[in-house]
């Protein structure tokens, strides 16, 4: 289990704050985290796209989902994640409070978000079936047409591997949610 966290940020999604717990959770110091952009710090993926989201969010001022975000040691968390979007003080501007948990913590509808995680996961495994197919096609291309370059080929044979471990990371998070699911049932 991770310890929660807590980010604010704008509405642009700059981070103004940045909690111990996120520290802890995430392995990313409060001083490189302000200023940026958390989905982009955390690699997050969401079960739907960020837009529909930050739509759901300001249309309804809060949103509650799924995502998995990623350790600075490359490690995917399963995190559920509460944001509430809140007026400042004068009322001229909006922020967002980010609170990120373990699923299994947050007293919530847990089928809801273990179905935000598959559909972040299946998302994934998609984004890196495509990509792969792309480089080998690319592959075939440069074995085809030019045996001379070695470095077309060095290029698509390391993205691939890289899909390769994204499918994997993608795996072994949806076994872990499947275990936990398991867990809560007995």
């Amino acid at each position: 289990m991770h310890s929660p966290g807590t980010a604010i940020r704008t509405m642009g999604s700059a981070v103004t704050f940045w909690s111990r717990g996120m520290e802890s959770r995430y392995g990313v110091s409060r001083e490189d985290a302000i200023g940026r952009s958390p989905a982009r710090l955390l690699k997050t993926i969401f079960p739907r796209g960020q837009a529909e989201i930050d739509a759901k969010l300001s249309a309804h001022g809060t949103w509650i989902g799924g995502v998995i975000n990623y350790h600075t040691d490359g490690s995917a968390i399963a995190t559920m994640v509460r944001c509430e979007r809140l007026s400042n003080v004068s009322g001229n501007g909006c922020f967002v409070v980010e609170t990120h948990t373990d699923g299994v913590q947050a007293h919530t509808d847990t089928v809801s978000l273990f179905g935000d995680w598959i559909e972040a996961i299946v998302r994934e495994l998609g984004e890196a079936a495509t990509v792969l197919g792309a480089y080998n096609r690319g592959t075939r291309l440069i074995l085809d047409h030019d045996s001379s370059s070695s470095e077309g080929f060095r290029i698509a044979t390391i993205r691939s591997a890289d899909q390769i471990r994204r499918w994997a990371v993608a795996l072994r998070l949806l076994r872990g949610i499947v275990a936990t699911m398991q867990k809560t049932e007995m």
